[in-house]
């Protein structure tokens, strides 16, 4: 089954990151990925997203216009990307930074509080590890053994922080567990 996510947030957040773990992550799934990443003009504090999709079959393109989930650590994120959820998708935000007032109807929401849990994780840079837990939790998209993998590959000149962020993880994935049970 193919899976899309768009993940938004600002430089510095994490984002590309999290693309990037995820869609290498699908790879040790046999699954084939793209991931595209889109920058806004500024570099740290700007905006930044990137459009991550994994399926069993060959991928035709790397654009998704309604991805079936989006996640968004900031605001103007939220604000950009609320409604381009497709229909009954998952929408995850960030509920340290931001209470929307306006939740979009045609989805599933699901709000965690990504600062607040990367913290006690043990390192405010978490927050896209841990929104990425969530995710994996509600949808299945890779396997957590496989993200953990890819992190010791792809973080291996800071091995230091794989612990801290595979926990950020697991509190991600522990925050969707409570909700889907509620």
């Amino acid at each position: 089954m193919i899976k899309e996510v768009l993940i938004g947030g600002a430089g510095g957040q994490g984002v590309m990151i999290a693309g990037q773990l995820l869609a290498s992550a699908a790879v040790k799934d046999n699954k084939n990925s793209s991931c595209l990443p889109a920058y806004g003009p500024e570099m740290r504090g700007g905006t930044a997203n990137c459009t991550v999709i994994l399926s069993p079959e060959q991928i035709i393109t790397p654009l998704c216009d309604f991805p079936a989930s989006v996640i968004v650590l900031n605001e103007p994120s939220y604000q950009k990307f609320k409604n381009v959820v497709h229909e009954n998708g998952l929408l995850i935000y960030n509920s340290s930074l931001f209470e929307p007032k306006d939740l979009p109807g045609h989805c599933n929401v699901l709000a965690v509080p990504c600062n607040d849990l990367a913290a006690e994780a043990g390192s405010a840079q978490a927050v896209n590890m841990v929104a990425l837990g969530a995710y994996l939790n509600n949808t299945e998209a890779v396997s957590f053994e496989a993200l953990y993998q890819t992190m010791e590959e792809l973080m291996a000149k800071r091995k230091h922080l794989i612990p801290i962020n595979q926990k950020a993880v697991e509190k991600g994935a522990e925050i969707a567990k409570k909700a889907a049970a509620q």
